[in-house]
């Protein structure tokens, strides 16, 4: 295959990975197939749970749908790669499979079909056909048609899972409607008028409900990308050195982004459903001292100098130590994010009358006053235009961290000036025993 048609395959695989919703997807991907390989017809059918075949797009070369789809297929080509799971190309179809009534009643002559695939499950197959011509489809179009169909697998089973997970959020979203109707309801019958003990009760279920979606969701996207990575590996080490192989660290790179997604998300839900637990005596110098030796790496890539100021004496708070570091990465990772290069990072432990203190302070690109309030909130991007990676969910786990140690989180910016974070322990904590 060469580089060209590569390029091309691989713009086509982000277009489809673009299109979120099954049908039009497939439409787009039969139009496609129909276009790089000239072929006249193209019927795209994918396996149904029981077994039997469902005929969801059938086009031909002018974008128009074919009718009687089921009878205008050679279902011994078909049944065989579905079968098999090996494709099928043949020059003349009427000579190459002569005892085949379906193939001389149809007239077929050009005819190419492979199976659809994903995590080595057929669920599907591609199939084109020229009646016109013979020899349209040779063996050396079976690599590109195969390239391309198993990227269309995989964004295929995407698709379902898509539409799969927004009717479970339905589903999930019209359970929480019925529970608050009836708890409002008995409630009212019980005499229970308290607004705010109400709000808390169904503050509990949504939390709930919506950590059991996350962890549904989570299990999904798992496997998918699990294969999707082992693919890509076993592909590299195949092809050894190669031109692709940026192509190839592009694909793994926006896997781990997605399971770097999911494994925040379900550390947000951990978090919501725990209390404080696991409380130690924890000096925030070792913790300043920790997390900077961490995010030191990540700092000298972008050139950014990081400078640790600890406190002369101690700095102890009652605590959970795992909680702690995370809410201090967080916010060195913030800071490393929104700082150009060779700017300065500064980690600062200090106390004040009431509160123990972390704080890092940077000069980076800085805050909007206005979106000052809106840092700690989930999914929150000061970065409207989406071009600085990062899911907002960071700050909102550090403040919810605070929340479990009874303190707070606090911002000051300026934009173009740099933004100063800290965390705020109060003094007044039980000491752990």
């Amino acid at each position: 295959m060469d580089l060209q048609l590569l390029k091309q395959l691989l713009e086509i695989s982000r277009q489809m990975a673009e299109t979120r919703s099954l049908d039009p997807l497939l439409i787009f991907a039969m139009d496609v197939a129909l276009e790089l390989f000239d072929a006249e017809r193209g019927y795209l059918v994918l396996v149904n749970p029981d077994g039997t075949l469902h005929f969801h797009v059938s086009r031909d070369n002018e974008g128009r749908n074919l009718k009687d789809t089921e009878t205008r297929i050679s279902t011994t080509i078909f049944h065989r790669v579905v079968s098999d799971g090996k494709p099928i190309v043949t020059a003349s179809a009427m000579d190459e499979f002569d005892d085949s009534t379906s193939i001389g009643d149809l007239q077929l002559r050009s005819v190419m079909c492979v199976p659809l695939t994903t995590r080595n499950h057929i669920i599907g197959a591609l199939y084109l056909e020229n009646r016109s011509h013979d020899a349209i489809f040779v063996k050396k179009d079976l690599e590109p048609l195969l390239f391309f169909a198993s990227q269309a697998a995989v964004n295929i089973e995407n698709a379902m899972l898509n539409a799969e997970l927004e009717t479970l959020s339905q589903e999930r979203s019209e359970e929480l409607r019925v529970i608050s109707e009836t708890f409002q309801h008995q409630a009212l019958q019980q005499g229970i008028l308290d607004k705010k003990i109400l709000e808390e009760v169904l503050e509990r279920e949504r939390t709930q409900m919506i950590a059991n979606f996350i962890q549904d969701a989570s299990h999904h996207f798992r496997t998918p990308l699990s294969i999707i990575n082992t693919n890509v590996d076993i592909m590299s080490r195949k092809m050894g050195e190669n031109p692709y192989e940026n192509y190839f660290d592009n694909i793994r790179g926006q896997v781990n982004t997605i399971v770097e997604l999911v494994d925040t998300l379900n550390y947000m839900v951990q978090l919501d459903s725990v209390s404080l637990s696991g409380v130690t005596r924890i000096d925030l110098n070792n913790v300043a001292r920790d997390m900077f030796q961490v995010k030191e790496p990540a700092a000298k890539q972008k050139k950014i100098r990081l400078v640790l100021e600890e406190s002369d004496t101690g700095v102890y708070i009652s605590g959970n130590l795992e909680f702690v570091r995370q809410a201090v990465g967080r916010l060195l990772d913030n800071a490393i994010m929104f700082t150009p290069e060779s700017g300065i990072i500064k980690v600062r432990v200090y106390e004040s009358r009431e509160y123990q203190i972390i704080e890092v302070d940077d000069n980076g690109s800085g805050i909007e006053e206005s979106d000052l309030e809106k840092v700690f909130k989930r999914f929150f991007r000061s970065d409207k235009a989406g071009t600085t990676r990062g899911f907002g969910l960071g700050l909102s786990i550090v403040q919810r961290i605070m929340d479990l140690h009874e303190g707070k989180a606090d911002c000051q910016s300026a934009v173009g000036k740099g933004s100063v974070f800290r965390l705020l322990f109060p003094k007044g904590m039980k000491d752990a025993n």
